[in-house]
């Protein structure tokens, strides 16, 4: 998972501007992500959750 949390916060910081993200931005990109497993979106009215349960650290 580490991984993909670190490709996914180095596409944002290279698309330009100060190469600080907010978190809604990082969210995005991983939710984005068709390859990404851990966070999904939950229905249709913009909710997403962990796909590991209530697992939150990085391994």
């Amino acid at each position: 998972p580490y991984q993909l949390l670190n490709a996914a916060s180095h596409r944002l910081v290279n698309q330009g501007g100060s190469g600080q993200i907010q978190l809604w931005q990082f969210l995005l990109e991983l939710l984005s992500d068709s390859s990404n497993s851990f966070i999904q979106w939950e229905g249709t009215n913009g909710e997403f959750k962990n796909a590991e349960g209530n697992k939150t650290e990085i391994d």
